[in-house]
């Protein structure tokens, strides 16, 4: 227990540089909001707010404590405010807000949002796991494609296929790999 308030005393600068720095953004979200401020149909609160709150973090965090927090308040204010726009229906703040209906457009746009949130993460998921995905179906496709190669190269010497047999064994093959590659 006294290490427990030891560590909160030690750290009570970066505690309330987090919560000083979210409620500085939430805030400004408010305003934005409520003025409409919005810019060729954006409300310019989804760049402002977490800016802001990273900023009065960061400086408080760099006054107080003696080093950054990371702008945690930043993300947190970035996840409510696109919870906010995303998700939720009209409020008593803006009754002519309407919850964004799911589309393709609205997908790829969460997963910007995502990645603009947690940028390392979704372009591992992004380069590393789809690449590999991506290779590791061309390799067993090619390996599919050398061993039924094999196997009519084996029925050649067995049933004495002329050449001709095997150039149109092999343009099906090259026909199917165009229908089924593009």
């Amino acid at each position: 227990m006294v290490a427990i308030v030891k560590n909160l005393k030690e750290k009570r600068w970066g505690y309330i540089a987090v919560l000083a720095g979210f409620l500085v953004g939430f805030t400004s979200a408010y305003f934005c909001i409520l003025w409409h401020l919005v810019i060729f149909g954006f409300n310019i609160m989804y760049i402002i707010s977490p800016l802001i709150a990273g900023i009065v973090e960061t400086l408080i965090a760099r006054q107080k404590y003696g080093k950054s927090t990371g702008a945690i308040s930043a993300l947190i204010t970035f996840i409510l405010i696109n919870i906010y726009g995303w998700f939720l229906p009209a409020s008593v703040i803006d009754p002519t807000k309407e919850p964004a209906t799911l589309s393709l457009i609205t997908i790829i746009a969460i997963v910007l949002t995502l990645q603009a949130a947690f940028p390392t993460l979704i372009n591992y998921i992004l380069m590393v796991t789809a690449v590999g995905l991506v290779k590791k179906s061309l390799d067993f496709y090619s390996t599919f494609q050398e061993s039924s190669w094999e196997k009519m190269l084996h029925l050649k010497n067995q049933c004495k296929l002329t050449l001709q047999h095997l150039e149109l064994m092999n343009s099906i093959s090259m026909t199917l790999q165009y229908l089924f590659c593009q």
